[in-house]
């Protein structure tokens, strides 16, 4: 088997998204980088008529209402990158429409524009920790994987992952190889993690927002206002929902 094939449900976000779905209720998932977001809704949906978008490059003619096909699920991925008043009230009335289901998925907790659907009760809300994988789910993903490591040493890798799918993924794929665990191969996996975020993210990002998250990178742990204090940036909340 194609391990590209191997998908373990975060059963949280799977059941929430699948009664959402049953019940046409529009849908918001948000988590971090490596959560698995995009995969998620690629599994429920393989089967529906689906229009995908991205927020990075959508503009308000593009869900115009005469515009969309009635009947179809709407997918709007990357959400953080959608701005514009336009856009943002374009995207809101697609939320009030009966006629289709509406996925959105972003990096960031509702965004305050988002509120008057939320408040609508128009939206269900799947978090970064719906979408996390449990300990049984680590260890049933290295199974079919071929990870075939003791189970005391998958309980001292669990940790480390923080139930993040990407890592967690690729953690097994190095270790189905065969390769004993140590530490030299931990620093390994984590130099691998880093160079995905690079090479699938951080290079992605506009200049502005490069230069921003350079500055704070100086930091364990910040606030908006210590952000905005480090960088001179008055619109550090916007930047960090983009993040």
């Amino acid at each position: 088997m194609d391990t590209n094939d191997i998908y373990v449900r975060p059963q949280v976000a799977w059941s929430k998204l699948r009664a959402a779905r049953a019940d046409g209720v529009n849908v918001y998932i948000y988590g971090a980088t490596g959560f698995g977001k995009t995969e998620l809704i690629n599994r429920v949906l393989r089967r529906q008529n689906t229009v995908t978008f991205t927020g990075r490059d959508l503009t308000a003619a593009d869900i115009a209402p005469d515009v969309l096909p009635v009947g179809n699920t709407v997918v709007i991925d990357d959400l953080q990158w959608a701005e514009g008043t336009d856009v943002r009230r374009a995207i809101l009335d697609l939320l009030r429409r009966t006629d289709m289901w509406v996925v959105l998925a972003g990096r960031s907790p509702v965004p305050e524009w988002l509120s008057p659907a939320l408040h609508a009760r128009a939206l269900e809300v799947i978090t970064e920790s719906d979408l996390t994988l449990t300990a049984d789910n680590v260890k049933e993903l290295f199974h079919l994987m071929g990870a075939n490591l003791p189970e005391s040493t998958i309980d001292r890798i669990i940790p480390t992952l923080s139930g993040s799918p990407v890592p967690v993924r690729l953690t097994a794929q190095a270790f189905s190889t065969g390769i004993p665990y140590n530490q030299a191969m931990y620093d390994n996996l984590v130099h691998d993690y880093w160079l995905y975020l690079d090479q699938h993210i951080y290079r992605s990002w506009p200049e502005e927002l490069q230069d921003f998250m350079l500055k704070l990178s100086l930091l364990d742990r910040f606030t908006v206002p210590i952000a905005r204090g480090l960088t001179g940036r008055d619109d550090a909340e916007r930047l960090l929902r983009r993040a």
